[in-house]
């Protein structure tokens, strides 16, 4: 994978993480809300976490090159 979708992917990820905290650090609490934070937070974590990694990896593996 290249690094400018790795990137992407993990920006996005992050991003809606982010959204999650925001909407909790301003007490927005709907329903609706709760359920996508339940089914998104753990995913968007962990493939944020996953493909900053991979970035990571692949900048350095075209840095050596």
């Amino acid at each position: 994978m290249s690094i400018n979708k790795s990137l992407i992917i993990a920006l996005i990820s992050w991003g809606i993480y982010g959204l999650f905290y925001f909407l909790y650090l301003f007490k927005v609490d709907l329903i609706i809300l709760g359920v996508f934070k339940e089914l998104l937070v753990i995913p968007s974590f962990l493939v944020g976490s996953v493909f900053t990694v991979v970035s990571i990896f692949n900048i350095i593996k075209n840095l050596l090159d």
